[in-house]
């Protein structure tokens, strides 16, 4: 991937046009400390992770100094203010939005970017520490998600607040809805304050198993059950109604046929079936 700027890149030379300010009056400007062991300096106890669902991510606290807040992949080009970000992938410099300059938006990014491995043309590229944040549940990720919640455990934090986070819509989601609310129940269980917006599909159920007897949805599967019921029955119906039409219409083309004969001339006689 190529990149448009000219001379050192800095935060002012990649500032986009719409999305992350660098210079957000209530950043929370996280120092790496120890790049081997992914260590970092910050003063906040609150976070607020940001993901992708327009339902509820513009929610996030971007003006509130309490928190820091960490966003992923290429989600800077709509928030307003990130302190750390996530691009967690080995092939992160593929499947990158046309016409954006994803390696200089890195490049010039200046908190702590988490990566698989250290990248060297990111400078502010970090290892993700797998192993220590997997001591704080177990070796078990399926999105940047999962990730992000283990990472607040092990760096300290009191409050998780989870914004623009659904993982319900498309194929990909289905296996990662799991491990994250499998991390947030980590989370709670180790006594931190979860926040998770109203408008997320995050710990919300269909029906109370033992409580409800269906998922309570827009059409309730007893309303279809019924529906079907009724339309197999009509249909048997239209069957025996199509089957007798079926045998009139033969009736009718046998006696049409004999009148016809007979109109002719013919010396043909009825002869009913047997």
């Amino acid at each position: 991937m190529s990149s448009e700027h000219v001379g050192p890149i800095t935060p002012q030379t990649v500032q986009p046009l719409k999305g992350v300010d660098f210079n957000h009056p209530a950043a929370a400007h996280v120092k790496i400390v120890d790049l081997d062991r992914a260590i970092v300096e910050t003063t906040k106890k609150k976070v607020a992770i940001v993901g992708f669902a327009m339902s509820s991510a513009m929610a996030a606290p971007f003006d509130n100094p309490e928190y820091e807040v960490w966003g992923m992949n290429q989600l800077y080009r709509h928030i307003p203010r990130a302190d750390r970000w996530f691009e967690i992938h080995h092939n992160w410099h593929e499947h990158v939005v046309e016409g954006t300059d994803h390696l200089g938006w890195l490049q010039a990014f200046p908190g702590p970017i988490y990566n698989c491995t250290k990248i060297a043309e990111i400078p502010n590229s970090v290892p993700f520490p797998r192993a220590d944040c997997a001591a704080a549940g177990t070796d078990y990720w399926t999105s940047s998600i999962a990730y992000m919640i283990a990472l607040a455990i092990r760096d300290g934090f009191t409050t998780i607040d989870l914004y623009g986070i659904d993982l319900v819509v498309g194929e990909e989601y289905a296996h990662q809805k799991p491990c994250a609310e499998f991390w947030i129940g980590v989370a709670q269980g180790r006594g931190l304050t979860i926040g998770i917006h109203q408008n997320s599909a995050l710990l919300k159920h269909q029906f109370a198993y033992g409580y409800d007897s269906e998922p309570k949805s827009l059409v309730l599967l007893s309303e279809l059950t019924k529906r079907l019921t009724w339309l197999r029955n009509e249909r048997q119906k239209r069957i025996v109604e199509i089957a007798n039409i079926d045998g009139a219409m033969q009736d009718s083309e046998m006696w049409l046929e004999l009148g016809t004969l007979r109109s002719n001339q013919a010396q043909v006689s009825y002869e009913p079936p047997a």
